[in-house]
């Protein structure tokens, strides 16, 4: 979330603070930018970000290197491996194009 602490203007460290507050307090994550900015229509932002050329992005340079062996070998050892985060249905879509070794990738974005 450091882009979208860019994309307001307030320093990183501040919106994942603010960030974890919200989540603590059991809100929904998206109450975190009406912290910063009342009024703020997610869905918007991420299209106005798109056209800027700034959209929610990152690839396999963001991962650690021992996730793909490490997701691998669960998944030899027979685990079942799942991905799931508190993230927006569209860094889902970009983690199950990385191809990981996993049986599910999933967002809460994508359960709504």
């Amino acid at each position: 979330y450091g882009t979208w602490a860019d994309w307001l203007g307030v320093p990183r460290h501040t919106f994942t603070a603010m960030f974890g507050a919200v989540i603590a307090q059991g809100r929904d994550y998206r109450e975190t930018f009406q912290e910063f900015r009342p009024g703020f229509d997610l869905t918007e932002e991420r299209e106005k970000r798109a056209a800027a050329g700034k959209p929610e992005w990152f690839g396999e340079g963001d991962l650690y290197s021992d996730v793909r062996p490490t997701l691998a070998a669960l998944r030899e050892a027979g685990l079942w491996v799942g991905i799931a985060g508190n993230q927006t249905a569209r860094a889902g879509g970009l983690l199950r194009g990385l191809d990981l070794p996993s049986d599910l990738i999933a967002t809460s974005d994508d359960w709504g």
